[in-house]
């Protein structure tokens, strides 16, 4: 409690004692130990403060979601890539067997022409 003046009023008295106790748990609240041991106020200096920290930390985000959407697109044409080579090599299959066939189908075929006309030369010699 504060000591009263004697020049003062009551009334007087009573504003100076509350205005005094306002200023004492302005000062009190005003500095709150932060975590490293640092006195900070509170008088919203640290949210000027936390602004350029909260953009950094914000940009590092945007960079990190970028970043992870880049990989993504990288592993989606890796992907592409690989099934276009597997479509390659299954076409090149085909028209291998297809080659095959037709060789199969033309060998058969001359071995065919060649009895036939051997069974047609002694049907008619």
């Amino acid at each position: 409690m504060a000591v009263r003046y004697a020049d003062c009023t009551r009334r007087q008295h009573l504003k100076r004692e509350a205005s005094e106790t306002r200023f004492a748990q302005t000062a009190d609240a005003s500095l709150s130990v932060s975590g490293a041991g640092d006195a900070s106020p509170s008088n919203g200096d640290s949210l000027q403060r936390q602004r350029p920290l909260q953009r950094q930390l914000q940009l590092q985000l945007q960079l990190q979601l970028q970043l992870q959407l880049q990989l993504q697109l990288q592993l989606q044409l890796q992907l592409q890539l690989q099934l276009q080579l597997q479509l390659q090599l299954q076409l090149q299959l085909q028209l291998s067997l297809r080659g095959l066939t037709a060789t199969a189908t033309a060998t058969v075929a001359t071995r065919n022409v060649n009895v036939n006309c051997r069974c047609a030369d002694k049907k008619y010699y």
